[in-house]
C-alpha cells in the first residue's frame, strides 16, 4: 500500500517518486519477459517476439509519464535501454555490441536498422503526442480543465507553461528536445500543425519518424567516418539494407520465410555492419583464404586498399568461382517470381527454350496469354553493392548497384525482345534486399492481374515485396555461410566448395608391410578354346501357329546365337532327326 499515488487504467497518477517506482516495476516485468524469450531455440522467433511485442509494452507508460526528463527517470532509462540492446547482441552472437551497431539496432528497418526502440528515443515523442491529443480533447470534453493543457505551440517559455501546469512544461521541454535534433528546422512544428487532429497513434508515429531520421543522420555520419575512403563498403551495404524494411520483421510461415539460426545471425551481423569472423592476426604468416578460388586477405581488392577476402562476407558473394552456390541464390528468387505469377493468375514458363528468334538465350521467366502467345519476358540478376566498380556509386546513391545491373540486362535483352514485340523486365535484387525499378514495375504488372480493387492490389504488392526481399537476403546469407574463408597459411589452398564433403577414408597400409593377395587361377573351361560350331541348315519360312493368332504380327524373327542370321525354322520338335544323326 502506498500513499503518494495510485494507478488508473494502467497509468500512474501521483508524485514523481511514485511514477518513478511504478516505471521501475514495469521495466522489471518487461526485462523478465525478454529474458524468458531468450530461451527460445529459434533466433528469428526471439528477435520477432522481442522487437515486435515485448518492447512495445513500454509505449503506454511513456505516454503517461514525462520519460524524457533525465533528472527523474535516468536510472530507469539506463536499465531499460541496456536490457533492450542486449537482445540484438545476444541474437547476433556477439560478446559486446559496438557503438555503431548499437546506433543501427535502434533505428527503424526503413533506415537500415533492426527496430529496437529504446526509452531515450521513444519517451519524448510518446509524451508530446499524448499531450497534444489531450489538449485537443479537453477543449471539447472538459472545458473547465482545458486551461491546464494549452496548445504547446502557443507556449512562449517554460515559466508560462509551468503556470498552466507541470504537464504543459514537460511537453514544451519534450518539444524542445525533438526540435534540437530534427534534420530540418521547423519540421516538428509543421508535423504538429498537420497531424494535430489525427489519432494519437498516428501523431506519435510522425514524431517518432522525426526522431528516427535524426538518429539515422548521426549513424550515417559515423558510418562515413569509419569507412574506407577507397572502398566505402559500409555505406553501400547500409543503403542497400535501407531498401528492405520488411525482412527482419517477417513472421516465418513456411520454409521460404524461415531462417536457420546461422543464416539469421549472418543477416543480423551484416545489417549491423559487424564482422562475421576475425582475421587470424594471432597466428604469424596466416590469413583468410577463400575455399573456392584460393584468394587471400593479404591481397588488395582491385585498385582499393581493402582486402580481397574480407571479414564481412562480401567476397563470398562476388567470388569468381563456385557458380553453383550463386545459382542456388538466383534460382530461389526465380521461384518466388514464378509463385507470384501463378498467384496472380498469370500463365508463366520458366526458362523457355528456343523462344528468342535471334539468339539461343533463355529468359528466366516468360508470361503468355490465354492463346499461348508470349507477351512478357524477364531475367533475374543479383548484384553486390560492395563490388569494386559499383561501391562508390552505391555509397552515394541508393539503388545504384541495381541500376547498373538493370542497364546490363537491358542492353542484352531489350533489342531482341523489342524485335519480337515482347516487353522485357530486368528483375534485379541487391544482396541487402533492395529491389530494382524493373522488379517493382513487374510486381505492379502482376498486381494488376491479381485483383480489381485498390485494396487487393496493395495487399498483393505488400505480400510480393516481402517474399522477394526475404528470398534475396536469405539466399545471400546462405551463400556466405556455405563459402566462409578459412584461416590457413598463404601457401596452402583449399578449392572445394563448402560445406565440405565427407572426410577421406583412412589410408590403406603400405604394400611393403602387407603381401599382395594371390591372383585367382582361371578354371580350365575358361582357358580352353573350343572350335566354332558348324553352320545350321536354313529351313523354310516360319509359319504362325494357329493357336497364337496375331501375337507376333509385325515383329522380326530372332537372330541365331551361333551364326548371327535370323532363324525361321517352324518345324515342330521331334526326336526322329536326332536318332538318325546318332545312327
Amino acid at each position: 500500500m502506498v500513499h503518494d499515488g495510485f494507478r488508473i487504467l494502467g497509468a500512474p497518477v501521483g508524485t514523481d517518486a511514485f511514477k518513478v517506482a511504478f516505471a521501475m516495476d514495469r521495466v522489471n516485468a518487461i526485462i523478465d519477459a525478454i529474458d524468458t524469450a531468450s530461451h527460445m531455440p529459434e533466433i528469428q522467433l526471439q528477435h520477432l517476439l522481442t522487437s515486435g511485442s515485448l518492447i512495445q509494452r513500454i509505449t503506454f507508460l511513456l505516454r503517461n509519464i514525462p520519460g524524457g526528463e533525465r533528472s527523474l527517470f535516468q536510472e530507469v532509462m539506463v536499465k531499460y535501454d541496456a536490457a533492450v540492446m542486449d537482445a540484438p547482441r545476444r541474437h547476433a552472437r556477439l560478446l559486446v555490441l559496438p557503438p555503431l551497431a548499437t546506433q543501427l539496432a535502434g533505428l527503424s528497418q526503413s533506415n537500415g536498422g533492426l527496430g529496437y526502440r529504446t526509452w531515450a528515443k521513444t519517451a519524448d515523442a510518446a509524451y508530446l503526442a499524448s499531450y497534444v491529443h489531450t489538449s485537443r480533447q479537453f477543449a471539447n470534453m472538459f472545458p473547465q480543465l482545458a486551461p491546464q493543457f494549452p496548445d504547446v505551440l502557443d507556449l512562449p517559455s517554460y515559466d508560462v507553461a509551468l503556470r498552466a501546469s507541470p504537464s504543459a512544461r514537460y511537453a514544451l521541454r519534450a518539444l524542445a528536445r525533438i526540435e534540437a535534433a530534427e534534420v530540418a528546422i521547423g519540421l516538428t512544428r509543421a508535423c504538429l500543425t498537420r497531424d494535430r487532429n489525427q489519432p494519437l497513434r498516428h501523431l506519435q508515429h510522425s514524431l517518432a519518424t522525426i526522431v528516427d531520421d535524426a538518429a539515422h543522420l548521426l549513424a550515417t555520419e559515423a558510418i562515413s567516418y569509419s569507412d574506407d575512403r577507397s572502398h566505402p563498403r559500409h555505406m553501400a551495404v547500409h543503403l542497400s539494407h535501407c531498401g528492405d524494411p520488411t525482412t527482419m520483421s517477417l513472421v516465418p510461415r513456411d520454409p521460404q520465410t524461415t531462417f536457420s539460426n546461422a543464416d539469421f545471425t549472418t543477416a543480423l551481423r551484416r545489417r549491423l555492419l559487424v564482422q562475421l569472423q576475425q582475421l587470424p592476426e594471432d597466428r604469424a604468416g596466416e590469413c583468410l583464404t577463400c575455399p573456392t578460388c584460393g584468394e587471400r586477405s593479404d591481397q588488395p581488392y582491385g585498385s582499393t586498399t581493402a582486402p580481397r577476402v574480407d571479414v564481412f562476407g562480401d567476397h563470398a558473394l562476388r567470388c569468381s568461382k563456385g557458380s553453383k552456390l550463386r545459382t542456388v541464390w538466383h534460382d530461389g528468387i526465380k521461384y518466388v517470381y514464378a509463385f507470384l505469377a501463378k498467384m496472380a493468375g498469370v500463365s508463366r514458363v520458366l526458362e523457355p527454350e528456343q523462344m528468342m528468334l535471334f539468339s539461343n538465350d533463355r529468359p528466366d521467366l516468360a508470361l503468355h496469354d490465354r492463346l499461348g502467345f508470349f507477351t512478357v519476358v524477364a531475367d533475374i540478376r543479383t548484384v553486390v553493392p560492395s563490388n569494386d566498380g559499383e561501391c562508390p556509386g552505391a555509397a552515394a546513391t541508393p539503388g545504384h548497384a541495381a541500376a547498373v545491373g538493370a542497364a546490363a540486362k537491358d542492353s542484352k535483352w531489350v533489342p531482341q525482345a523489342t524485335a519480337q514485340g515482347l516487353s522485357f523486365f530486368a528483375l534485379v535484387s541487391e544482396d541487402g534486399g533492395r529491389l530494382g525499378v524493373g522488379a517493382l514495375r513487374f510486381v505492379d504488372l502482376l498486381a494488376s492481374h491479381a485483383g480489381t480493387s485498390v485494396g487487393e492490389r496493395k495487399a498483393f504488392v505488400t505480400f510480393a515485396l516481402q517474399r522477394l526481399r526475404c528470398a534475396t537476403v536469405k539466399g545471400a546469407c546462405a551463400l556466405i555461410n556455405n563459402r566462409s574463408p578459412t584461416g590457413i597459411q598463404p601457401g596452402r589452398r583449399c578449392r572445394g566448395l563448402l560445406p565440405l564433403g565427407e572426410p577421406r577414408p583412412r589410408p590403406a597400409a603400405s604394400q611393403s608391410r602387407v603381401a599382395p593377395p594371390p591372383q585367382a587361377v582361371q578354371p580350365p573351361w575358361l582357358r580352353t578354346e573350343f572350335p566354332a560350331p558348324p553352320l545350321l541348315q536354313r529351313l523354310g519360312p516360319w509359319v504362325e501357329p494357329p493357336y497364337l493368332p496375331g501375337a507376333l504380327e509385325g515383329t522380326a524373327p530372332p537372330a541365331s546365337p551361333v551364326t548371327g542370321h535370323t532363324t525361321t525354322n517352324t518345324t515342330p520338335f521331334t526326336a526322329e532327326p536326332m536318332r538318325t544323326a546318332l545312327a
